[in-house]
């Protein structure tokens, strides 16, 4: 059963600074505006669904791995 999964600013900020981009041209690409882009790698915000795609879609990668598995999450049976 999978588990719940986490935004991860860490994940998000290390393939921006792979990828050599600054957060101006993240937003940009993303169509965010860099306020956004600070306060989703400070951890002082998450993205909403969309937001996490248009990220991905800028950054070049899949979704998931802009996320982590959850490790205290304990999924209750039904």
């Amino acid at each position: 059963m999978p588990g719940f999964f986490l935004f991860s600013p860490e994940r998000m900020k290390a393939i921006r600074e792979r990828r050599g981009m600054s957060r101006e041209q993240l937003a940009v690409d993303a169509d965010l505006s860099y306020a956004m882009i600070a306060a989703l790698e400070g951890g002082l915000r998450n993205p909403s669904r969309e937001t996490l795609i248009c990220l991905a879609a800028a950054l070049d990668v899949l979704p998931r791995e802009l996320v982590d598995e959850d490790p205290v999450f304990e999924p209750v049976a039904p």
